[in-house]
């Protein structure tokens, strides 16, 4: 199983280089459909700051869907940027 997975559900790129640019060009659905293909018995999403691409799945009845995002976050003593990866979580 891969923990780390963008779909176009993504925010755009905040680095520079890639400003404007989105994370990944592929839907939730065929993501989904290549882990599976690939022997990944569950799938998980960790879009940038949203949970919208992985919710668009179990809402649509795919099985055994991970909801996961990457927050966006800064330490609080300096600014600077942290990526955390957190599963298992609703929109509540």
């Amino acid at each position: 199983m891969d923990l780390h997975v963008h779909s176009c559900a993504s925010a755009r790129a905040a680095h520079p280089l890639l400003a404007g640019l989105p994370e990944s060009w592929s839907e939730p659905e065929r993501l989904y459909d290549l882990a599976r293909r690939r022997g990944m018995d569950a799938v998980a999403l960790t879009d940038h700051d949203t949970i919208d691409g992985a919710l668009e799945l179990v809402e649509r009845g795919f099985p055994d869907v991970i909801v996961g995002e990457e927050v966006t976050t800064r330490f609080a003593d300096d600014g600077c940027v942290m990526h955390v990866l957190v599963w298992g979580i609703s929109p509540e």
